[in-house]
């Protein structure tokens, strides 16, 4: 179903009269880390791997909901596998065990994968001599295959206790460039204030659902649609909506020479968004299903959490971020 199939919502009397509520959810979330991009292995591009990869996103998008990515630049302290310290497994190849190494004091940690019984290659996987893959080999002649640090500790579902610290937010549609080309200041000055012998940078491509409550309890008629199927708002100042509203949650320090700019574009997006919908609040919910610190978000003025949950309006001419609405009571009698 593509944007705006049903548009005539939007235009409808019954619609346009009802004061609403936006309820915004992180519908999904896509990562790369940029040391990969950076400085790939010898004959990977990685940087062309990711490109193509979110190219086929961005097209299958724009076919359906056809919605902005609003991105985040974000840091993590630093992991690596142990080169000192290789992987071996059990005396009865029931487990694999695997030492990472974690900051810059290079703490080790001992990481247990279950192995089945009688599936444990004759040899051992083994670390790359920089720490960033764990390279297993089939065969005796054949080539040895890789995983990164970070797609290991994903896959297997590791929680390190390693909080993702927000560094910047902005919104792109296109985002095979930007800001995974890094020809951005953005990337520029997180790059430069993020000490990188402690920490690993990312970016995460977000896609974001926004759904419209019509919130008047007393009307015999009640909608709750997608704004992407009735278009009320368009995908460009949806998208930069969604931006200025989590720029100023997060409060970033790369944006703050950009505060009062911010400030005004969101207090101005608020007040517009009444004068010309009727939307007089938005609630947002950041929370990826998959439980582990590489979602759970933090910045200098949030605390980390699994679920960011906030709401934002204008009150007596300031923009204010408050308490979660519960969705749900809108239709309770």
């Amino acid at each position: 179903m593509s944007r705006g199939y049903f548009d005539f919502v939007s235009q409808h009397q019954a619609y346009k009269e009802l004061e609403k509520t936006w309820h915004v959810e992180l519908a999904t979330t896509t990562f790369f880390w940029f040391d990969l991009i950076v400085t790939p292995p010898a004959g990977v591009d990685y940087q062309k791997i990711a490109s193509d990869y979110l190219k086929a996103l961005q097209e299958e998008v724009e076919t359906t909901t056809d919605k902005r990515f609003v991105y985040f630049l974000a840091s993590r302290t630093r992991v690596r596998f142990s080169t000192a310290r290789q992987p071996h497994y059990s005396i009865f190849k029931s487990k694999l065990f695997v030492y990472v190494e974690i900051g810059r004091e290079r703490s080790q940690r001992r990481l247990k994968i279950a192995i089945p019984r009688g599936t444990a290659p004759r040899v051992p996987p083994w670390t790359s001599d920089d720490g960033r893959f764990l390279l297993f080999q089939s065969g005796k002649n054949s080539k040895p295959e890789g995983i990164s640090i970070h797609d290991f500790l994903m896959a297997n579902g590791f929680d390190l206790g390693i909080d993702t610290e927000i560094q910047y937010v902005g919104s792109t549609d296109d985002p095979a460039a930007r800001p995974l080309k890094r020809k951005h200041r953005g990337y520029g000055d997180v790059a430069y204030s993020v000490p990188s012998d402690n920490n690993d940078l990312f970016v995460f491509y977000n896609l974001f659902k926004v759904i419209s409550i019509s919130t008047a309890k007393n009307s015999p008629i009640r909608f709750v649609v997608g704004n992407s199927i009735i278009d009320e708002v368009k995908k460009r100042e949806e998208g930069m909506i969604i931006e200025h509203r989590l720029v100023h949650y997060f409060g970033v320090k790369a944006q703050e020479l950009d505060k009062k700019r911010e400030y005004t574009k969101l207090k101005n997006g608020l007040t517009g968004l009444w004068k010309k919908c009727k939307i007089s609040k938005i609630n947002f919910t950041i929370e990826v299903d998959q439980k582990v610190d590489f979602f759970r978000f933090f910045s200098r003025n949030v605390t980390a959490s699994d679920q960011h949950s906030f709401s934002c309006s204008v009150e007596n001419g300031e923009v204010v971020i408050g308490e979660p609405i519960d969705v749900a009571s809108f239709f309770k009698d």
